[in-house]
């Protein structure tokens, strides 16, 4: 006989049973019969899942250090390739190629002498902007003209040679991915940022677009 929904009587002996009850305590009869509760598998997918977390944690921790050597063995390769656009012929340009000499800074920094050493051999010649002497322009226009870049209102004279020259300053450089980067280079009238990639295992400058205007 039901009582209620937790007790019941034992078909047997009419023995009230508690829900829990799997057989009689008084004539150990079957007691209260109830379906077998299929065995639950502990589930395997968040352990994988926490296990896949851990390692890909893992690989950008390695990634980091070796991104970091890769972009300081790369970044003279990219300002090279910058420099010589700058300094080449240009399609869309009736100036001829630069053939003189250019006193080159990276972020307002001295280039190393390796990296100086790349250009030897060429018709244009390149040194340290420390290695000018920096005086004021007699040019008259180009002082007074307010859409000039300051950087190249003043004369830039070898201290050792006396010969003049010209800025050729090179930005802050900017990684978009390991195989491709952005440098900006100020110009006489504002100035260019370049996009640089590497194709076949070469950087070269595949756009370039006028940034800033004064």
């Amino acid at each position: 006989m039901v009582e209620s929904k937790e007790n019941v009587a034992c078909p047997k002996c009419h023995y009230m049973l508690d829900a829990f009850d799997t057989e009689c305590p008084c004539c150990h009869g079957e007691g209260i019969q109830r379906e077998p509760v299929a065995e639950t598998k502990p589930s395997v997918f968040w352990p994988r899942l926490k296990k896949a977390g851990f390692l890909l944690l893992f690989c950008l921790l390695l990634l980091v250090p070796c991104f970091k050597v890769y972009t300081l063995n790369q970044q003279d390769n990219v300002r090279e390739a910058a420099l010589r656009y700058i300094v080449g012929p240009k399609p869309y340009s009736k100036a001829p190629e630069f053939t003189g000499i250019g006193f080159v800074s990276f972020d307002g920094q001295d280039p190393n002498d390796a990296f100086l050493r790349r250009f030897q051999g060429d018709r244009f010649s390149v040194r340290k902007l420390s290695q000018a002497k920096i005086v004021p322009t007699r040019n008259i226009n180009r002082q007074m003209d307010r859409y000039v870049n300051p950087l190249f209102r003043d004369d830039y004279i070898d201290k050792d040679t006396g010969e003049h020259g010209q800025p050729l300053p090179l930005g802050r450089l900017h990684w978009i991915t390991p195989f491709k980067a952005e440098i900006e280079s100020p110009l006489v009238f504002g100035g260019e940022k370049h996009t640089v990639i590497r194709q076949d295992g070469c950087w070269t400058v595949a756009r370039s677009e006028q940034t800033v205007f004064f």
